[in-house]
């Protein structure tokens, strides 16, 4: 496991939401979760790899009325501490 600054975690880590309007054509085992909403339609998907294009991409993946938001601290941190839990 690395150690990151503050800076750097907030910068790569992201939360997208978004709609799709046809079928996915993302490859989801590239985000640290992936959780659906309202019967399928409405994907949350979180990235720890958040770089420029990213939002152009999901949108070329069929995901429409994209909304993209900065996680807190506490939010990654929880994260984190998941995908250690599941290591072990």
């Amino acid at each position: 496991m690395r150690v990151e600054s503050r800076e750097r975690l907030r910068r790569t880590w992201r939360r997208i939401r978004g709609r799709y309007v046809e079928q996915p054509r993302l490859d989801f085992r590239e985000w640290v979760a992936v959780e659906y909403e309202e019967g399928g339609e409405w994907v949350q998907m979180v990235t720890d790899r958040w770089e420029e294009g990213m939002e152009d991409r999901v949108r070329e993946a069929g995901l429409v009325e994209i909304e993209v938001e900065t996680l807190s601290l506490e939010e990654i941190y929880g994260y984190v501490l998941r995908e250690t839990d599941q290591e072990r």
